[in-house]
């Protein structure tokens, strides 16, 4: 596996005694000897991180890209399920009941009593993501 960095290919660094076991410990080497060899060529341009794309057209990512890219990539590497959404999302009540790991009564009971803030279109109700993300993170932290 290589990385593609400011016109350079990165070979990993080889593990011949097996050492990283675990996805993530793979990833911080890799993203170590990445480092290094950065500090090593270090110019500008190697402070940007780029991707290419299908046709090969290498993409800058912005520094603020950098740390939900790290979190999707471990999250991949351990073989975890990753959702993006747009925070101005909205969701049906099933689409936020799924999210949430409740069934779609339970949270129209919720809707009804003011619990989380929902809009409603004629007899649909809409439930805005950030609403139901800031109640999934008031819930976690009750626990």
């Amino acid at each position: 596996m290589s990385t593609r960095g400011q016109g350079r290919y990165y070979e990993e660094e080889p593990d011949p005694a097996g050492q990283h076991s675990t996805p993530s410990e793979l990833f911080d080497m890799l993203l170590n000897a990445q480092r290094k060899r950065d500090a090593e060529h270090h110019t500008e341009e190697a402070d940007t991180l780029y991707i290419a794309n299908s046709k090969g057209e290498k993409i800058p990512l912005s520094p603020d890209m950098y740390a939900p890219l790290e979190t999707i990539l471990r999250a991949q590497l351990e073989h975890k399920a990753v959702t993006l959404v747009q925070q101005d999302r909205m969701m049906t009540t099933q689409e936020a009941a799924d999210y949430l790991g409740m069934s779609r009564p339970t949270l129209v009971r919720l809707l009804e009593d003011g619990k989380i803030p929902f809009e409603k279109l004629k007899k649909h109700r809409r439930v805005a993501f950030a609403d139901v993300e800031t109640y999934r993170a008031h819930r976690m932290n009750k626990k």
